[in-house]
């Protein structure tokens, strides 16, 4: 099988700061928004969820991240809630 994944390409060490660094620029997304609509600032309330995410990713072993998918999932439906509010 020819996978061309970046976890394949690049490593696992990679791809976990890349999904680190995917959720942090996230979560700080609505400080660019600050001027704007400050009530986005809601959004980073999921900084705390994340890093627990984060912790679970770097202590879990690469054929075990699975179960981080759904908990993904979920985060991101909060955050995108919590944002869309607070731009309403």
């Amino acid at each position: 099988m020819n996978k061309k994944t970046v976890a394949v390409r690049f490593g696992s060490t990679f791809s976990k700061w890349e999904y680190a660094a995917a959720l942090l620029l996230a979560v700080c997304t609505p400080l660019i928004f600050i001027r704007e609509a400050p009530r986005t600032l809601i959004a980073c309330l999921t900084l705390f969820p994340a890093i627990l995410l984060m912790r679970q990713l770097f202590s879990t072993e690469s054929h075990k991240l699975d179960a981080l998918l759904p908990k993904t999932a979920k985060l991101l439906l909060l955050y995108t809630i919590l944002f869309c509010i607070g731009l309403l």
